[in-house]
């Protein structure tokens, strides 16, 4: 499980969450360091979830790019702005602030619909 989050507590609390439901964790702070560590991993990951709004390349930009490289790779984003345009193909989003629960139940809605295909 990648996680691309530009704020670090947002973020260490995400991977906590994550961690306690069984993942192993991959922590981006942004956007190009989610595309070089995927691109080192050869994109063995389950799934991407991503904040939309970041420094340098927007959450909608990476998403993007996901979808280019990894088409059937799961993306799930993070927002506060719901007022934001939510990028095409994005499996789930998740409204700030979530529950762990509402993490955890979307994302294992995700995975398992990656399954079915």
């Amino acid at each position: 499980m990648m996680i691309v989050e530009d704020e670090a507590p947002v973020r260490r609390t995400i991977r906590r969450v994550l961690e306690r439901l069984g993942y192993t964790v991959i922590e981006a702070r942004h956007a190009a360091e989610a595309l070089r560590l995927g691109a080192e991993r050869e994109w063995r990951v389950d799934a991407v979830l991503t904040d939309l709004v970041m420094p340098e390349m927007s959450g909608q930009e990476l998403v993007a790019q996901l979808r280019a490289l990894q088409p059937g790779l799961p993306v799930l984003v993070m927002t506060g702005y719901t007022d934001k345009a939510i990028p095409e193909g994005v499996d789930a989003v998740l409204e700030k602030p979530f529950m762990a629960e509402v993490l955890a139940r979307r994302l294992r809605e995700v995975l398992e619909a990656r399954r079915a295909r």
